[in-house]
């Protein structure tokens, strides 16, 4: 990148890359004509396997010596009036950070940014997730880092994953904009990403109404909600690092909220996504604002609009996402008025538990009781133990333990150790997969979240224990490709007559994936499953 240009100020040298491919050639050249600091730098291998992380490291890696800090921008982006200026503003105001100018609509950074428009600030603390790339921006020595990481690891996970797993190692902090300063224009993927539908921004304006300064941010966030996949979800913090996605309904209860019946559909989803954004944001007391927080009124519009299709984008035209955005948005403020002006009434508290076992899976699961009221350290003991092999007990006083079966467990906390859970691996990976196992081999899948309703209702006294369906390997194997990514998956045996997933099986695979790539401990492996 030598003889690249400089954008000089405030004690920031920027320089810039555009990420291209031959196909998206005049893509490119908008943007580099945009500004001179923006240069081009194609895929290596344009004929080889889909990625976008061939390209960006050979962007990360040429960043010229004279820079403090280099922006990564992809082709197909959008950028906001003043996108340069901001970019550099943003890296005097934060130097040490990764500043992600993007995120989608459908993502848990959606909640962190959605959080940040009500606070009014310009930047939200980044949940752990894929780290948004679309367009990013890294100190100098933090691009150096990634790109050692990340050489080594190619062909392992995607590029925002692997950025993800070197920015939470490395304790780099992570910032995503707010509103976003780039959109996505959406033309086909080039990376495998077609069957994800159309993938915009949780907020954006093509004029950013803001002031000059860029030094008001959000941290600290114990809950984001957001809505993927047509439902109300909520990543909840374990730790500094780490996340766990529940239901919105069992966070809400977990606040002391009984939220009221309605009819499914992606309206109650879209009004209950925005009852919880408006609990969060008035009763979340770890969130913590630095500088001067001003909410503007077309920022706070930008982030509801975004709601409902984010929680559509999975399995709706375009065209049916622009018909229902206006009527889904006035939904969402009705829900984030509600829930701003809900004051919880702490339920009666119920029996205690105690749970025991192999820490992610114990987490979840104590964390899902203590929401539906059984906090811990009771008398009644969950042991998770014996969990991988189908079994789990519960001891309570004045009774004998009780062995509960609970089939092929899956979901968060649960490491890949099943047939099904490779191949869900392979798939929130991006790799071909081959199962040993037989096909027609009958496996009972049952999601974490589940385990934790059952547990609930077992220790409230109701008798009946989870009962998962057996179903054949291969219609999981076909369930997981049509929910997560398409990867090849084949039988070593070669033989397969996989019938129709049930329904609701997609919901807990999509789950499951997204806990694997984003938290599973020993967490990022540095091959292929």
């Amino acid at each position: 990148m030598g003889g690249a240009a400089v954008i000089r100020r405030d004690g920031v040298a920027l320089t810039a890359s555009v990420l291209t491919h031959p196909r998206r050639a005049a893509l490119a050249r908008r943007l580099a004509d945009h500004d001179a600091v923006f240069t081009l730098t194609p895929d290596p291998d344009p004929d080889g396997s889909p990625t976008a992380l061939r390209t960006a490291l050979a962007a990360w890696s040429s960043v010229p010596p004279e820079a403090t800090h280099h922006l990564v921008v992809q082709d197909d982006m959008i950028l906001a009036d003043g996108f340069l200026d901001r970019a550099v503003r943003a890296a005097a105001a934060l130097p040490d950070a990764a500043l992600s100018f993007f995120t989608l609509w459908d993502s848990r950074n959606a909640g962190a940014v959605r959080l940040g428009a009500l606070a009014g600030v310009r930047w939200a603390a980044a949940a752990g997730e894929y780290a948004p790339s679309a367009a990013v921006l890294l100190p100098r020595r933090v691009a150096a880092g990634f790109t050692a990481f990340a050489a080594g690891r190619a062909g392992a996970w995607p590029d925002d994953i692997l950025l993800h797993q070197y920015l939470r190692r490395a304790g780099t902090a992570r910032f995503v904009a707010v509103p976003n300063a780039v959109e996505h224009a959406d033309p086909a993927s080039l990376a495998g990403n077609r069957w994800r539908g159309p993938r915009r921004s949780a907020c954006w304006l093509p004029a950013d109404p803001a002031a000059k300064s860029e030094e008001s941010r959000i941290e600290g966030m114990s809950a984001l909600p957001f809505i993927k996949y047509g439902k109300a979800l909520c990543s909840v913090r374990v730790d500094a690092t780490r996340w766990h996605d529940v239901p919105t309904e069992r966070y809400l209860a977990g606040l002391g909220v009984a939220v009221p019946a309605g009819p499914p559909g992606i309206e109650r989803e879209v009004w209950l996504t925005g009852f919880a954004l408006g609990a969060a944001a008035r009763a979340d007391r770890s969130a913590v604002v630095t500088g001067r927080a001003v909410p503007d009124s077309g920022v706070v519009a930008a982030a509801l609009a975004s709601i409902g299709p984010g929680g559509l984008c999975h399995h709706r035209s375009a065209e049916d996402i622009a018909e229902l955005r206006a009527p889904l948005a006035a939904i969402a403020r009705r829900g984030l008025d509600a829930g701003a002006e809900h004051r919880p009434r702490r339920a009666p508290a119920r029996t205690g538990v105690t749970v025991v076992g192999d820490a992610p899976l114990r987490e979840f699961v104590a964390r899902g009781l203590r929401d539906h009221g059984r906090g811990p350290g009771g008398p009644a003991v969950v042991d998770l133990t014996s969990a991988p092999s189908g079994t789990i007990t519960l001891t309570r006083p004045g009774r004998a333990p009780e062995v509960i079966g609970v089939g092929d467990l899956y979901g968060p906390g649960c490491p890949p150790a099943s047939p099904f859970g490779a191949v869900v691996f392979a798939a929130a990976m991006g790799v071909p997969h081959t199962v040993t196992a037989d096909p027609g081999a009958l496996v009972r899948p049952l999601h974490t979240e589940d385990l934790v309703t059952a547990l609930n209702r077992i220790l409230g006294g109701d008798p009946a224990v989870p009962d998962p369906p057996a179903l054949r390997l291969d219609t999981v194997v076909r369930a997981v490709r049509e929910a997560v990514r398409p990867v090849p998956v084949t039988f070593a045996s070669g033989a397969s007559d996989a019938g129709t997933p049930p329904d609701g099986l997609s919901f807990g695979l999509r789950t499951y994936a997204q806990w694997l790539a984003y938290e599973y401990s020993p967490a990022f492996p540095d091959a292929t499953p």
